[in-house]
């Protein structure tokens, strides 16, 4: 999609996707886990697995050529005061580049979610 993930970025394990919806298992890596753990508190939003819940609606096809989409609006969040370390994320696209998330726990609890995640295309780099 145009995006270099580094190695603290690259959480999601497993994905499973069609023409509208994908579910992936986002886990974080067992080092970051352990290291990253204090910093990880300070965050609702841990950067790398927030991040990685944004990565799953890149699986959807989308209609934006070849430019990377990236995250416009969001009309709600609910989330827990700290991501787990493990969970599901569930995409799905509600109409041309709008998306609702959910967040779901290893049970099947859905415990936090991103509605009307709106994405735009980048915009063409002027040539320099």
């Amino acid at each position: 999609m145009g995006i270099d993930y580094e190695t603290p970025y690259r959480n999601v394990r497993k994905l499973w996707f069609n023409d509208s919806r994908s579910l992936a298992w986002v886990e974080a890596r067992q080092d970051d886990a352990d290291h990253e753990n204090t910093n990880r508190r300070s965050h609702i939003l841990y950067p790398p697995l927030a991040d990685s819940v944004l990565q799953v609606i890149a699986a959807i096809p989308q209609d934006t050529g070849t430019r990377t989409p990236l995250p416009f609006s969001l009309g709600m969040a609910s989330l827990p005061a700290a991501l787990p370390l493990s969970f599901y994320v569930l995409a799905e696209r509600t109409r041309q580049g709008r998306y609702d998330i959910q967040l779901i726990d290893p049970d099947g609890f859905v415990f936090g979610r991103f509605d009307r995640l709106e994405v735009r295309a980048a915009p063409i780099p002027f040539p320099g």
